[in-house]
């Protein structure tokens, strides 16, 4: 255990002197250790708080790691031997539409699978389900909301669910074969 030695001197040589120097010393003492143990509290506190964040990045990074794989596995499902186009715009698509590449790649399963259940051909699931996911943007850009909404709300169209697209300006009450792209 490290140790301080404080050396009491006084002006006052008396007993009543060394009796007030040694009063002033011990509050000094009591006082420097109180403080030394709220910092010894807040320290521990801190590590602590660091401690969950940096569990919490750790969780959050193997969470989204494991996302972006299963992204990439329903893509390949979904899109077939075109899945690579998919997955090299979902790189792209942070700079164009505002999307991570994992979340336009879970937006374009989900069309994907959508166009390609109205009989779309494979080799046109790609290009038509990014221009769905570009219109959402487009979309979400003038009229807010987010593209995930948008993109949702278009292809809910295509299901017969006409009234979330009200949000951004379109009226559609049945259409037998919507043809939006």
């Amino acid at each position: 255990m490290n140790e301080v030695v404080v050396i009491i001197r006084s002006q006052d040589r008396t007993s009543a002197g060394f009796n007030s120097a040694e009063r002033g010393a011990r509050k000094f003492s009591t006082s420097a250790g109180n403080s030394l143990k709220k910092f010894a509290e807040q320290a521990k506190f801190a590590a602590l708080a660091a401690g969950a964040v940096l569990l919490k990045l750790g969780k959050d990074a193997i969470t989204n790691a494991s996302n972006a794989e299963q992204s990439i596995g329903a893509s390949e499902a979904v899109f077939g031997k075109y899945s690579d186009k998919v997955i090299a715009k979902s790189k792209e698509a942070a700079k164009g539409v505002g999307l991570s590449a994992n979340s336009y790649r879970e937006l374009a399963n989900q069309a994907g699978a959508l166009f390609k259940n109205q009989g779309v051909a494979a080799d046109q699931l790609g290009t038509k389900t990014d221009k769905l996911i570009k219109l959402g943007a487009d979309l979400s850009a003038q009229f807010g909301g987010s593209t995930k909404d948008a993109v949702e709300a278009l292809g809910g169209a295509f299901k017969g669910e006409f009234d979330p697209l009200e949000k951004y300006g379109i009226s559609l009450k049945a259409c037998p074969d919507l043809v939006l792209l």
